[in-house]
């Protein structure tokens, strides 16, 4: 956290009808992600209320490792997760997202504000640009204008 970045080793999957932590889908899966100052403070908010769950359940929490946890230090049931994301959805008045959707806006986001897309590909662990630059495609036209007015201020200014 000092350094404003997460690793992700491991991932939760439902595996016959239970949920198991299992590593990443492949060698290259594993990841250390730049994340902003912002996000780190909130989970180091996040942090100190989990010890404090920690705490008062004593030897009763599971020895598992994970940022998100139940309050007995379980991991989270992914159906509770989008229950909860719906009831904050609902009482902030957004319309029908899915919470996966985040992960869409997030990349809309970063490419309409110029970031390379390579580093868009990374930070969503996608295997190839492709796949990347055809599920965000929809924000190249904001971005050609944005190219021809640097284009314009370089060459004409």
């Amino acid at each position: 956290m000092d350094h404003n970045i997460i690793r992700i080793r491991r991932s939760l999957q439902r595996l016959d009808g239970t949920l198991q932590l299992v590593e990443t889908k492949t060698r290259s899966s594993p990841a250390t992600l730049a994340v902003c100052p912002s996000l780190i403070a909130i989970l180091a908010r996040h942090r100190v209320q989990q010890q404090a769950d920690r705490l008062a359940l004593g030897e009763a929490w599971p020895g598992l490792d994970l940022v998100f946890t139940s309050t007995t230090g379980t991991p989270l049931e992914p159906r509770s997760v989008t229950r909860a994301w719906d009831r904050l959805r609902r009482e902030a008045d957004l319309p029908h997202l899915r919470l996966h959707d985040l992960r869409h806006s997030c990349a809309t986001i970063l490419t309409a504000l110029g970031v390379h897309p390579l580093v868009v590909m990374e930070m969503l662990r996608h295997s190839q640009i492709g796949i990347t630059m055809n599920t965000y495609a929809h924000v190249a036209p904001l971005l050609q204008r944005d190219a021809a007015d640097a284009l314009e201020a370089a060459l004409f200014n």
